[in-house]
């Protein structure tokens, strides 16, 4: 929480500097290169956090082949959770297309 406060404070000044600074007017792809600051700044600020912590040092690695052992489990697991979210997400698009064609007839 304190990594993504700590980049969001300064998510405005990007957008200031990008979008609507005189020098770098960049307009609609200003906003975009802010975010991938502000990101980029998060995912740093976490990265430098969990390796301050001892208990996390080990799970802060670069992947290996250790990492795609039992690789089959894994997407055999996932793919069902795949289809379930799959499903409710279809469900929830067909409603809305539907409730567009209903009309109000005064």
């Amino acid at each position: 929480m304190y990594c993504i406060s700590f980049g969001m404070l300064f998510h405005p000044l990007w957008n200031y500097l990008l979008v609507t600074k005189d020098q770098a007017n960049l307009g609609i792809i200003g906003t975009g290169i802010a975010g991938v600051i502000t990101d980029s700044l998060i995912f740093g600020s976490l990265l430098l956090y969990t390796n301050r912590i001892e208990r996390l040092n080990e799970a802060n690695f670069w992947p290996d082949k250790r990492a795609y052992t039992d690789l089959g489990e894994y997407l055999r697991i996932g793919f069902n959770s795949f289809i379930m979210k799959a499903l409710s997400s279809w469900a929830a698009s067909l409603v809305m297309i539907s409730t567009g064609y209903l009309s109000v007839r005064e």
